[in-house]
């Protein structure tokens, strides 16, 4: 969940650069996110309808409002993606510097070095000329300093010949810095035929409390009858007949003039 937080202590930058990627085509995206600690209370619950008109027909669809509290923090982040064909050998690098307002440390919820999170993945398809399950691609970080190990999850899909792969890693930098300099490296054999990488990073915690969320649940829906012309004719005409009948009488008195 994003939304509308006070202003972020780290701002991001970021690159990409590629080999063997055709037509490589980079788009990033920041924000900040509220990060959930522990169990969720003070529930309130709310039943809301909507009608809305789907290829002439009336459907009312069935809602439950949730909001609640819970403890956690804000993070700020970073996301940039690649999206291109490869062809033979590829790789994708994403560079990022991480930049901490220093008028903001009093926020931060880590007492000593700051914690980041880091998250990259490429999926696409296989080489049709390829036979059996290909080699996974490989995930590194490569900043300068001491590297974090990567955590990989590649998924297959033999069915469509797809492929996902995951990697995520968690790091600590020093609280006294104020630029963090970072770069990750994907490497990916010829049989795999990539179409999108993706490179994320969480930046530290901070304003640590108490917030009030919410979420809707679909509750199910119906269509709701629509009368005919004819009926709807019929129905008004019944309405009209009715306001008559109930029209209050006023009596009329005639002055006869006498002899």
């Amino acid at each position: 969940m994003g939304g509308a937080f006070a202003a972020p202590v780290m701002t991001f930058t970021a690159n990409s650069a590629t080999t063997g990627i055709a037509g490589a085509v980079e788009s990033q995206w920041t924000d900040s996110t509220f990060i959930e600690h522990g169990d969720r209370y003070n529930f309130a619950y709310t039943l809301r309808d909507e009608l809305v008109v789907e290829n002439g027909e009336h459907v009312l669809y069935h809602y439950r409002d949730v909001s609640y509290d819970v403890d956690g923090h804000v993070r700020d982040w970073m996301l940039l993606n690649v999206d291109g064909t490869a062809s033979g050998p590829h790789t994708v690098q994403f560079n990022v510097t991480a930049t901490l307002d220093t008028t903001q440390t009093a926020r931060l919820v880590d007492s000593g070095d700051l914690s980041f999170q880091v998250f990259l993945s490429l999926n696409g398809g296989y080489d049709p000329g390829a036979a059996g399950q290909p080699g996974a691609p490989v995930f590194s970080d490569i900043s300068s300093g001491l590297p974090v190990a990567l955590t990989t999850e590649p998924t297959w899909y033999p069915e469509d010949r797809h492929f996902n792969a995951n990697a995520s890693g968690v790091f600590a930098a020093p609280r006294d810095l104020v630029t963090y300099e970072y770069a990750y490296l994907i490497e990916a054999g010829a049989d795999l035929v990539s179409e999108q990488a993706a490179f994320m990073i969480h930046g530290p915690g901070y304003d640590a409390g108490v917030r009030t969320l919410s979420y809707s649940e679909f509750l199910g829906s119906e269509v709701i009858p629509v009368p005919e012309p004819r009926t709807w004719a019929m129905l008004l005409a019944g309405v009209a007949v009715l306001a008559l009948a109930r029209r209050p009488r006023t009596a009329v008195f005639k002055y006869v003039a006498g002899p």
